[in-house]
């Protein structure tokens, strides 16, 4: 929900949020359709929501009741949403050379030893920040996979090859796995 729909229409707004928290957390079964009217169904929820969180049931959106539905809220979004991914490559410009030595080669380097511990024809790297011949070679393997030219550099193209290779051969095994 964006911050404008909160301003022009606070009634919808705080029917939507009460629908996300009751969808994922509510025991109450209320049918509670965002409409923008304060009617029956949204002030049951209203006081069904004060009354699970020990608060005082009268269906009136005070300041505490507002800022108890949007903890609450965010709460369960962070619990519900997948992961936000971090922006971990530099720019679609740069080029991560043989013997470059830069911070974000500790990821690149753990999910391609991540790769290599399920797929043996990938060489594990030392982990150093070094696109050393370890690092170079593990590179080389994994663009040969990814049908790329075998030079050992890491550009954007590469790092977009390894995350998609990275969430089908790691994080979704390791789902499977726990």
């Amino acid at each position: 929900m964006s911050e404008n729909m909160f301003i022009s229409n606070p009634i919808m707004s705080i029917q939507s949020i009460l629908r996300v928290i009751l969808f994922y957390d509510g025991d109450d079964t209320t049918a509670l359709i965002p409409d923008g009217i304060y009617g029956p169904e949204t002030k049951r929820a209203v006081e069904n929501f004060q009354k699970d969180y020990g608060m005082e049931e009268n269906g009136i959106i005070n300041f505490e009741t507002w800022q108890k539905i949007i903890e609450v809220y965010r709460k369960t979004i962070n619990r519900y949403s997948p992961p936000t991914g971090a922006i971990i490559y530099p720019s679609a410009e740069c080029i991560i050379k043989p013997a470059d030595k830069t911070p974000c080669l500790s990821v690149i380097q753990v999910m391609m030893n991540s790769i290599a511990d399920r797929y043996k024809n990938i060489p594990k790297n030392e982990m150093n920040c070094i696109h050393d011949e370890t690092s170079v070679n593990s590179v080389e393997a994994l663009q040969k996979i990814f049908n790329m030219e075998k030079n050992g550099t890491i550009n954007k193209d590469f790092w977009e090859n390894l995350t998609r290779l990275y969430e089908v051969a790691v994080t979704r095994n390791f789902m499977l796995d726990n």
